[in-house]
């Protein structure tokens, strides 16, 4: 059996030297990273830490009726607003983005000795991977997607109150 560090320089050297300089050879590096090193050893009893590609960050806000529903105009309300039925006059809009992958922490939990175990679930960590990239690009990235994510994730976790977020352009990353 291969070690993890022999597979990780497999991937590295894969992923460098893609001819088509894709994005996509990258995520086999930066997912083996994450699980073989940052959280190896993160899964308890009633703990799971997982990593999700293309997880749904899901944004569901209140627009008025009578306004052209658009993504890039839509002005959305706090990620605070009542996300069961709209009042009357206003319309529910879902909005998604997709980082290429997110860690999840999932913890089970039984209330009381007799009562079934149920499970929560947090996202923890996005992260967004780009083919090797000048790193001057790493801001635009930053303002123009990552931020973006980042937002879509406390929208869709009212309860969240610190997020990780990995930017990763080859084999560059910021924390």
């Amino acid at each position: 059996m291969a070690s993890v560090n022999a597979d990780l320089g497999l991937s590295l050297d894969a992923a460098a030297n893609d001819p088509m300089r894709r994005e996509c050879p990258w995520y086999e590096v930066w997912n083996t990273c994450l699980t073989e090193y940052v959280f190896a050893h993160s899964n308890t009893e009633t703990t799971a830490c997982s990593t999700i590609p293309q997880y749904s960050l899901v944004w569901t806000y209140d627009v008025d009726v009578d306004i052209d529903v658009d993504d890039s105009t839509s002005n959305p309300s706090s990620p605070d607003s009542n996300r069961s039925s709209p009042p009357p006059g206003r319309l529910s809009k879902r909005s998604v983005k997709i980082p290429d992958f997110v860690q999840v922490l999932r913890r089970a939990t039984r209330p009381q000795p007799s009562s079934p175990p149920y499970s929560r679930q947090r996202v923890i960590l996005t992260v967004e991977v780009k083919p090797a990239v000048e790193f001057e690009s790493f801001g635009s990235i930053l303002d123009n997607q990552v931020a973006k994510q980042v937002m879509y994730a406390f929208a869709n976790d009212r309860t969240l109150e610190s997020l990780g977020v990995v930017l990763a352009c080859g084999l560059y990353w910021g924390y």
